[in-house]
């Protein structure tokens, strides 16, 4: 009997110091996470900040109206006197395609803060195209690095997914739309780039 009982407190115990150890680790990984995204509300548009660690990335600047404009502009004012550590900066404004709606803030989000890196698909001609032709205008100015991810390499890179996904599940490989390839192009070479993006120093995988 007194094995038993002894037995049951030691497995007590244990299961206690499981769970503490869980409860301990949940808070350290909540305290520091990866990666948090914020949507944030700019109408009928699209802008979505990632919040890193070290550092911060804007995919979109679209807003529906004026009011929108400002309100992603205020967004964003709220963040850095959060994050002070980030100075103001954005690592990067990545666009996923020159539409109104994706692009209508991007003047505003550029002359309000610092930008280091700005990334389109190159469509320079259209509605929506304003903002990042003036961008390129006053990118050697502001110090911003323009980099174009054209249809072609995003066409390489989602085959390549795909190629990976299929061989390991043995479906037949996906067909690639054109209609959508401009709008993956930002987002399938970043994420395959970036997913790793704080070096042990806590700066920003450039």
């Amino acid at each position: 009997m007194r094995i038993n009982c002894y037995i049951t407190v030691c497995e007590r115990i244990r299961r206690a110091g499981c769970i503490l150890a869980l409860v301990f680790l949940a808070a350290i990984v909540w305290a520091n996470p990866r990666m948090t995204a914020h949507f944030i509300d700019v109408g009928q548009a699209d802008a979505t900040l990632l919040e890193f660690p070290c550092g911060a990335v804007l995919i979109d600047a679209g807003a529906q109206d004026d009011a929108h404009v400002a309100a992603l502009t205020e967004y964003l004012r709220k963040f850095f006197a959060r994050r002070t550590d980030l100075n103001n900066t954005l690592e990067s404004v990545l666009i996923t395609h020159n539409h109104l709606d994706h692009t209508m803030a991007l003047r505003a989000v550029v002359e309000n803060f610092k930008v280091e890196r700005y990334l389109d698909h190159g469509m320079l001609e259209g509605p929506g195209t304003a903002h990042p032709n003036w961008l390129r205008q006053q990118a050697a100015a502001r110090g911003i690095v323009v980099r174009e991810i054209v249809d072609a390499q995003v066409e390489a890179s989602v085959a390549a997914v795909y190629d990976r996904r299929t061989s390991a599940t043995n479906q037949q490989p996906a067909v690639i739309d054109r209609r959508y390839s401009n709008r993956a192009a930002p987002i399938c070479n970043w994420y395959k780039l970036k997913m790793r993006s704080c070096n042990d120093d806590h700066s920003f995988n450039s």
